[in-house]
């Protein structure tokens, strides 16, 4: 395990937090203007996209992809969707983004960076500001994963095949991603 991990999995101990986390962000990938579908706009750059909830554990492996969702939908209730069906792979603790205030499971199992307008914030900034620093290193790690999983060329490019395939294509990317970080992992002992 990498240093920066390792601290985090301390101070996650420290906490009373298991080490072993996931991180739960939404992915998007373009696909094609085939119409003028509105719930396709994302409105962000103009694209027309859809979004899957993409299950990543602390090492970089992807455990889990729900099934996918028009770009006009919000983050937040794709999660809410999708809690049930993930729920048998949320045995550990689950981190997300700013956009989980309020989603399926906060506080429990899902924990999120805390905001500069809550209260938990303004009594103890300095931890706070840890906290928000420990979920950030985290996210910056999964991201990384959704930037390996688009190099595929499949993905790299806006999406061919009929949006309701997407899930499909990236679990299966997540099967061959996946197996590429164990040969690493194997190589490197």
């Amino acid at each position: 395990m990498m240093p920066v991990m390792q601290a985090i999995c301390r101070l996650l101990q420290v906490a009373g937090i298991p080490c072993s986390a996931c991180y739960m962000p939404a992915c998007g990938a373009s696909c094609r203007a085939r119409s003028k579908r509105r719930e396709d706009y994302s409105g962000y750059k103009r694209h027309r996209l859809h979004k899957l909830q993409v299950l990543c554990g602390d090492h970089g492996r992807i455990v889990g992809v729900s099934k996918s969702y028009p770009g006009s939908v919000h983050d937040q209730r794709i999660r809410n969707a999708e809690w049930c069906a993930l729920q048998p792979l949320l045995k550990t603790t689950v981190f997300g983004d700013k956009t989980c205030a309020g989603a399926a499971g906060e506080g429990s199992v899902l924990q999120r960076p805390v905001k500069r307008n809550e209260r938990r914030f303004k009594e103890t900034p300095c931890a706070a500001r840890i906290w928000n620093c420990m979920i950030s290193t985290l996210r910056v790690r999964i991201e990384h994963v959704f930037a390996r999983l688009k190099s595929f060329a499949i993905l790299a490019r806006t999406f061919a095949l009929h949006w309701s395939r997407l899930a499909c294509v990236i679990g299966a990317l997540a099967v061959v991603y996946n197996t590429i970080l164990e040969e690493k992992c194997e190589a490197s002992m």
